[in-house]
């Protein structure tokens, strides 16, 4: 027969009970330790990141895009990056590998002139030829200014022949290839970034001042005197050579209608003396229409004239010059700082439609919209990157972290209600009131049936909350979710925890540390969102001493003397569930307890003085 407890024969914590509970701590740690290393480090550590970098700044040539593709395999600290040029069909979004290897050489922007396609890398220019590449040598330059282009028929480029990194632009040059050698060509003048640009009120525009003056006061073109080498375009139309000199910024660009030469000065809008042209000629001069902190970042021609693009750090704006000089904004398109992606225009002048592409370099991803006329139309091509397939990836990770989660809790659990399964079976008295104790297993699934129905009112309040107050909570966009993303694995797998919570933290996945921000409207929608929900479960058990989970298991709390127990109680073994179950991380508090006590009690029931009892 077996004989009732008392509220007060708590049995002694021998050396063998206490080693049952050790070990039983020990095994859901080391279940906790050995599923996160094997389910989700060697994932990590395995690595997916993005493996294919593209470079959509290319060159158009029958309706294909062929820009250049860097692939990195090996470590991923320390990779090997290999590069190849692809062509994209920018009608069919279909992609190919071109028929040439381009073996060691990086860093290459392919070039369509004419018929033949040239590849501009590491300071040499290559001619395709079938699956061969031909370099063009010896080159009397150590670096362009320009990507090649054609002149008088024949491949050119513009070199500088002082040192690099030295911007005065007091020795450049043309270099033509003509029968397979290069010819060094006339010497011509550009701006220096000694002079400046000023607002000149006779011509109402801005020119530019001559070399020999001081420029007091005035905006200085490229920065400072002796800095990082402009960066030229030169765009062909009509066989007209435009040309376009931006600083490495983009911040201050000027533009000019063809060549001016050294050894042929004329009455004409010169580098060195653009004072001395007429108010009718145009030389050295800004980019119309101009607006405050352009940033001009593209030239091209096109079977209508010259396309301009500008980002001025908010919007992003295309230019339309005609050969008559009559200039148009286009419409159709606009872009904001918060979009992920940036345009530039493919053009050719054989081609009938030019193209506007909005790539993310890092992810691959790309828009496609046809740019005719005057009019740039809506994407009509999308280009996947791999966001996707990295977020995918993450999805499986999180669900190994669930088990990671779920499973040490599971063994905790099972060898808790193993240990404590006589004290469940045992009757207990109290004040001639006779019982039996709710089985561990019991309490647990009445737990997580009450965590699921407050989820479910506390997200019902959220709605109504926000639908009240005409507030929309918008998702995190992909692109940003997988750039939060790596940042934290990088961290993680260079072994810097710390540095993995910082980009964590000032990321838009803040969230999961810090859920809202203290000074935001949604802090405290979520407070009145949980709160009532809390409240309403602390509300029922205190009335019957039933939750809606004890109901549906059939437990109930009551006082260790089997009185009905009243609100104050309810609500200190509540709030205790921050010390049994900390962060919702383990239940290794509450299991101890319980398995040490002889009515298991958890922290919260010892210090409200309550048990479970089965109903």
């Amino acid at each position: 027969m077996t004989t009732p407890s008392s509220e007060f024969d708590e049995p002694p914590i021998t050396k063998r009970r206490l080693a049952k509970v050790v070990a039983i701590i020990f095994l859901s740690l080391a279940v906790a330790i050995g599923v996160f290393y094997w389910n989700v480090l060697q994932e990590i550590a395995a690595g997916n990141t993005p493996n294919e970098m593209r470079n959509f700044h290319g060159s158009l040539k029958d309706g294909e895009l062929w820009y250049e593709v860097t692939d990195f395999s090996g470590n991923p600290f320390d990779p090997k990056m290999t590069t190849r040029i692809k062509r994209l069909n920018l009608e069919t979004g279909e992609q190919r590998n071109a028929d040439f290897d381009l073996g060691a050489i990086s860093n290459a922007t392919p070039v369509w002139i004419g018929e033949t396609l040239y590849l501009y890398a590491d300071n040499a220019i290559y001619q395709v030829s079938g699956a061969s590449l031909i370099r063009l040598e010896p080159a009397p330059f150590a670096s362009c200014l320009s990507l090649p282009f054609e002149y008088d028929g024949h491949v050119t480029v513009v070199y500088d022949g002082n040192k690099l990194n030295d911007n005065r632009h007091e020795n450049v040059h043309l270099a033509h290839w003509v029968d397979r050698q290069w010819i060094v060509g006339r010497a011509i003048l550009l701006p220096s970034g000694e002079q400046r640009l000023y607002d000149d009120p006779e011509r109402g525009r801005k020119v530019l001042l001559p070399r020999s003056s001081s420029s007091n006061g005035q905006l200085c073109i490229f920065g400072t005197n002796v800095g990082p080498p402009s960066e030229l375009t030169v765009a062909n139309s009509e066989h007209a050579s435009h040309l376009l000199m931006t600083s490495m910024s983009g911040m201050q660009a000027v533009y000019r209608l063809g060549f001016e030469f050294r050894d042929t000065l004329a009455e004409c809008a010169s580098a060195i003396a653009p004072e001395n042209a007429p108010r009718d000629i145009w030389g050295w001069e800004p980019v119309l229409p101009h607006q405050a902190d352009d940033d001009w970042v593209q030239m091209v021609s096109d079977r209508h004239g010259l396309l301009f693009a500008a980002y001025n750090g908010k919007s992003v704006r295309f230019i339309r010059e005609y050969p008559d000089g009559r200039v148009v904004e286009l419409d159709g398109y606009s872009i904001t700082n918060n979009d992920d992606q940036f345009p530039r225009i493919a053009a050719n002048p054989s081609e009938e439609i030019s193209y506007v592409i909005s790539s993310e370099q890092n992810w691959g991803s790309a828009t496609v919209r046809r740019l005719e006329g005057e009019t740039v139309h809506p994407p009509h091509l999308l280009i996947p990157g791999f966001q996707q397939e990295y977020i995918e990836r993450w999805k499986l990770v999180v669900l190994r972290l669930l088990s990671v989660w779920i499973l040490p809790m599971v063994v905790l659990l099972a060898c808790t209600s193993f240990v404590t399964r006589r004290v469940a079976v045992t009757p207990i008295q109290s004040n001639r009131a006779q019982g039996l104790l709710a089985p561990v297993w019991r309490r647990t699934l009445a737990f997580v049936i009450d965590v699921a129905l407050v989820f479910a009112v506390s997200r019902l309040l959220w709605q109504v909350y926000l639908g009240c107050l005409g507030l929309k909570w918008t998702p995190l966009k992909e692109q940003g979710l997988a750039d939060s993303l790596v940042d934290v694995e990088w961290g993680i797998r260079i072994g810097e925890l710390y540095e993995a919570y910082i980009s964590l933290a000032f990321s838009p996945l803040k969230w999961v540390i810090l859920p809202f921000d203290l000074h935001s409207p949604f802090f405290g929608i979520l407070v009145a969102s949980i709160l009532p929900a809390c409240a309403l479960k602390v509300y029922l058990e205190s009335r019957s001493g039933q939750s809606p989970g004890k109901w549906m298991l059939g437990i109930r709390t009551v006082q260790t003397t089997q009185k009905p127990v009243g609100f104050a109680s309810v609500l200190a073994r509540n709030l205790l569930y921050c010390v049994d179950f900390p962060l919702m991380l383990t239940p290794i508090p509450a299991a101890v307890s319980m398995m040490l006590s002889n009515q298991l009690q958890r922290i919260g029931d010892r210090v409200a003085d309550t048990i479970v009892v089965r109903v």
